[in-house]
């Protein structure tokens, strides 16, 4: 709890004062300095759909998403626990045509995210994380559909290992994160991003198998389904072609 206050105190004295900066309100809540600076950081961030109602976006989602994170704290903090120790993020963004963007098919995207020291206690942290999902997740648009809210990539989207070894996954909306980046979050994109790795592959003389052994990993081959069988969805021509040029050659 001192900690979470020393960075806090901090961070507002190291505000600009004296002075009326007037900016967008997405820029004014979004924490922007210092954090680069800080090593381990953990940090769990999602992209949930900003609903167009009329042609005005509907930014309720986005009150609500940051009063359920400010809401979890106290909660924790009723039971002498303080897993968020640095910083509760938030911006808006437009959508993204990237296949496998989290902002894909959006007009409006609200980002929001939570970061801590990366020495807190691993298990309260993951806790909290799984807590904070439970309650991002469950959002609904105007006709009472759920939103498809998709993980930042680059943040602990998956899980982490505890001190004992063992790796604790999240859940989202019930199922495992491998099973929801599938089947829900990119069901119909990532047909598409290996139909289009394939034709990458196809038009340059190299394998997909090829392309995976050198960038892909274990989990990413689980998310993209690389390890199986393509299917009448993702199939596209192999290569003809099996000389393979070296750097140099002509």
């Amino acid at each position: 709890r001192f900690q979470a206050k020393a960075m806090g105190s901090a961070t507002m004295q190291s505000l600009p004062g004296g002075e009326e900066i007037i900016t967008p309100v997405s820029n004014a809540i979004h924490f922007t300095h210092g954090i680069q600076n800080v090593r381990p950081v953990l940090d769990i961030e999602v992209e949930i759909p900003v609903e167009v109602i009329g042609g005005v976006p509907n930014w309720e989602v986005c009150r609500r998403a940051w009063w359920d994170a400010i809401a979890l704290v106290y909660q924790y903090d009723k039971k002498n626990q303080v897993p968020m120790r640095m910083a509760l993020e938030m911006r808006v963004s437009a959508g993204s045509g990237v296949h496998m963007a989290p902002q894909r098919g959006n007009q409006y995207t609200c980002s929001i995210e939570v970061l801590t020291f990366g020495h807190v206690d691993k298990q309260e942290w993951v806790s909290f994380m799984q807590d904070i999902l439970d309650r991002w997740t469950q959002y609904t648009d105007s006709h009472g559909k759920k939103l498809n809210v998709r993980p930042h990539w680059a943040k602990q989207w998956h899980g982490m290992t505890l001190d004992d070894g063992q790796v604790q996954g999240l859940k989202y909306d019930g199922q495992d994160a491998v099973s929801y980046m599938r089947q829900h979050a990119y069901n119909d994109a990532i047909p598409k991003f290996k139909a289009g790795m394939q034709a990458i592959a196809a038009d340059k003389g190299f394998s997909l198998e090829e392309a995976t052994k050198m960038f892909s990993n274990k989990l990413f081959d689980e998310v993209y389904g690389f390890n199986a069988p393509a299917t009448s969805a993702t199939a596209v021509a192999e290569p003809s072609r099996t000389k393979r040029r070296r750097v140099g050659d002509k």
